[in-house]
């Protein structure tokens, strides 16, 4: 997968049952949004091959505004499908 100039070069299997719950994370940079579109379809890889048989949800990142002064996040929907 690649995007502008920045590509992944790993090998990734991801394979995710229902009910299972996950959650990207890495470094700023590191892609977790380009994946994020890649899987969601908005984004088209250019080599390799993404196959979706179940829904999906994105959670955009947060910022300190969608954190309350208990430090809970509130979920902030970017699309459902």
């Amino acid at each position: 997968m690649s995007l502008i100039s920045t590509r992944f070069t790993g090998g990734a299997d991801l394979k995710i049952r229902r009910g299972d719950k996950i959650g990207i994370v890495g470094e700023n940079g590191a892609g977790k949004t380009t994946l994020l579109n890649i899987l969601s379809g908005e984004t088209d890889a250019d080599t390799g091959v993404i196959r979706r048989y179940c829904s999906t949800a994105y959670i955009k990142q947060f910022s300190d505004e969608n954190v309350n002064t208990q430090g809970k996040l509130f979920k902030e929907f970017g699309y459902i499908f």
